[in-house]
């Protein structure tokens, strides 16, 4: 339950008190005990060195956050929207609170405006379709879409530009910094998105200027009442991704400084107690040298069966060999599978437990991102399991 906090009215000796907007504080604390086993990376004459892989146990925070959202109805229909959300980490002493989606804007009857650090359009319809409590890290789409199957347990980016990624730098899972976002009014079921990064990435070297960006777009059908969705997301990287393909058969092929496309097609129909999901995604990367780009396909589905005492969710993924200038690349398929279950012990309060299993092929590295994350490298597999408690508030 959402705890609204009214902020109290100022006094002073030359003025009446102030009004202030109600500023709700809500959020989640969501903890689990992750266990992850990995193999050893595949070992041959292109690459001699085994990365190893290890068996850990953390805690992983799938997450949590707190949100302080405050809301301004200034007349005619139009409100002013403001949210601070923090990223609260709970695993270690040195956690601290990071920004993450928060914003300030203007709503009305027209759709709304919005300014700030945003997780885009594309993203969002990639793990709202998931039914592991959209997709909370072990188990759920985000080990799979969005991600180039060579970044191992780094499958998210964060920043418009290369070189403020935390990831490879070629996922399609970012949050974006200086974006200014619009979001339309409902008409009889349909909606769209538009995000845009600016240039504050903007940079010049040698007399070479680049200028990263991300344009972020979506469309959706879900008529109100109506017993399924479709959407649609397309998402453009202008000189803003930049990672490493290191294969067995090769030394490794740089990818950036061009154009990376992300198209992703999915929806869902409920159908009793059951919502069945599904999601078909292409994207592709520019060489960095201007021959040709790099193109890899995924295909995923999921089911979510709601019960009196809580929901299952179950999903599968797997993602197609990576075409390379127009050859595909033996060897570099890959599948993932969850499974959840998750108790409702209160309104606010559940307890879950959630495995999942990734099988790669030699020239794939698609890894576990929740907890201290997945090990080994290139052609590891990983298996995991998570128990925990996820309070709302």
């Amino acid at each position: 339950m959402k705890k609204s906090l009214i902020a109290v009215a100022v006094a002073t000796a030359f003025a009446a008190p102030a009004a202030f907007a109600e500023v709700t504080i809500s959020g989640a604390i969501n903890i689990g005990v992750a266990y992850i086993d990995s193999d050893d990376s595949v070992v041959n004459a292109a690459h001699p060195t085994l990365a190893p892989g290890l068996t850990r146990t953390s805690l992983a925070t799938n997450y949590t956050n707190m949100n302080v959202t405050s809301v301004d109805d200034i007349g005619n229909g139009n409100k002013v929207i403001a949210n601070i959300q923090f990223d609260l980490g709970a695993m270690n002493n040195t956690s601290s609170f990071n920004n993450r989606n928060s914003y300030l804007g203007i709503e009305g009857g027209w759709g709304s405006f919005r300014m700030g650090t945003n997780e885009n359009v594309y993203e969002r319809w990639n793990y709202e379709s998931d039914p592991l409590d959209g997709a909370m890290g072990i188990g759920g789409n985000i080990q799979m879409l969005g991600n180039t199957g060579f970044a191992g347990s780094n499958w998210f980016d964060v920043g418009n530009g290369q070189a403020a990624n935390t990831g490879d730098g070629g996922s399609f899972w970012r949050r974006t910094h200086h974006t200014i976002w619009y979001n339309s009014p409902n008409f009889a079921g349909f909606t769209f998105e538009v995000d845009q990064t600016l240039s504050a990435y903007k940079s010049s070297a040698a007399g070479v200027e680049t200028d990263p960006t991300v344009t972020s777009l979506g469309v959706q059908f879900k008529p109100e009442g109506g017993k399924f969705f479709v959407n649609v997301g397309y998402e453009t990287h202008d000189e803003a991704n930049s990672f490493t393909v290191g294969v067995h058969d090769a030394t490794g092929t740089s990818v950036g400084g061009g154009v990376a496309l992300g198209t992703s097609l999915g929806g869902g129909i409920a159908l009793g107690p059951f919502l069945v999901t599904a999601r078909y995604e292409m994207l592709e990367w520019d060489l960095a040298s201007g021959a040709g780009k790099f193109e890899r396909t995924h295909m995923w589905a999921g089911v979510k069966w709601t019960m009196p005492s809580g929901y299952f969710g179950a999903e599968v993924g797997m993602a197609g060999k990576l075409s390379v200038v127009g050859t595909d690349l033996a060897n570099s398929e890959a599948m993932m599978i969850g499974l959840g279950y998750f108790h409702n012990m209160s309104k606010q309060s559940q307890l879950y437990v959630v495995g999942t299993q990734i099988s790669n092929d030699d020239n794939a590295n698609y890894g576990i991102g929740a907890g201290t994350g997945s090990s080994g490298g290139l052609g590891s597999d990983h298996m995991a399991v998570t128990v925990g408690m996820k309070h709302t508030f």
